[in-house]
């Protein structure tokens, strides 16, 4: 059984400081993108930001930490639609 994740509060967090038509990005575990304890977080993003880039970066990314990790750039946009 896994712990509650600081991933969703941090993602949640710069939303409320990011400006309009600004920037975040984060370096984070692939499971943001794939598991289904983070759908909700995966809903705000999608729904609310504009996804400009995912990067799957794969395993072993840091020394001593073998988890699968991928960057996230999401724009503070309504303008959400994807090609």
């Amino acid at each position: 059984m896994r712990t509650p994740d600081s991933m969703n509060y941090f993602v949640s967090r710069s939303f409320l400081n990011l400006k309009s038509q600004g920037l975040f990005s984060f370096i984070v575990s692939n499971n943001l993108l794939f598991q289904n304890e983070y759908l909700k977080t995966r809903e705000l993003i999608f729904k609310n930001k504009k996804v400009v880039s995912a990067f799957n970066l794969g395993d072993e990314v840091f020394e001593n930490a073998v988890v699968p990790s991928c960057i996230l750039v999401v724009q503070n946009s309504s303008e959400t639609e994807y090609t």
